[in-house]
């Protein structure tokens, strides 16, 4: 959002402002509804300086708009491109199962569609912060759906799926008749 007001681009601007104040109201329902609230509170407090740090920075410390710009453009770029590929942490275990459930396809579709609109947008305003980070999101979301066509998902692996997550499926117990 901060880099979409530098550049004085409205498009940008609104479209992260929407994203932060979803985030913001996900982050509130996850912590209110959380068993373990520390973890939660340590995350949000480090987001919170970070984004006021980066702010301080670029408002009161760097002097030059241009420098400041690149820096953030960087900076967000690499964020977006982690976050691009974050689906990827569970390539090994597609490979190793033959399975595709781990992934979350919807997300992977998702990415790989707006990225491609994004990638549009940066080229229409010829910024490289837009462009580069977007095309590098449209390829690795490509990437994540192929892997769907060469491993399909099928019901049989759900058990694998839970292992994976560490979680287990609940055993039943037997009950033993009573005889009269």
């Amino acid at each position: 959002m901060k880099y979409g007001l530098m550049i004085e681009d409205t498009a940008v601007t609104f479209v992260n402002l929407v994203g932060a104040i979803l985030m913001s109201s996900y982050t509130a329902c996850f912590y209110y509804y959380s068993s373990r609230r520390l973890p939660v509170q340590k995350q949000i407090v480090s987001a919170l300086t970070f984004y006021v740090t980066l702010n301080v920075y670029l408002d009161y410390v760097e002097s030059d708009p241009l420098s400041g710009k690149n820096m953030l453009g960087v900076l967000a770029s690499g964020i977006c491109i982690g976050f691009f590929a974050s689906p990827l942490a569970t390539v090994m275990h597609v490979i190793r199962t033959r399975s595709t459930n781990t992934l979350p396809f919807y997300m992977i579709l998702a990415n790989f569609c707006l990225t491609a609109q994004w990638w549009t947008y940066g080229v229409i305003l010829d910024d490289y912060f837009i462009k580069i980070p977007n095309l590098l999101g449209w390829c690795l979301s490509s990437i994540q759906l192929v892997l769907f066509f060469i491993y399909p998902s099928n019901s049989e692996d759900k058990l694998d799926v839970l292992q994976f997550n560490g979680a287990r499926p609940k055993e039943r117990k037997k009950s033993i008749p009573l005889l009269p």
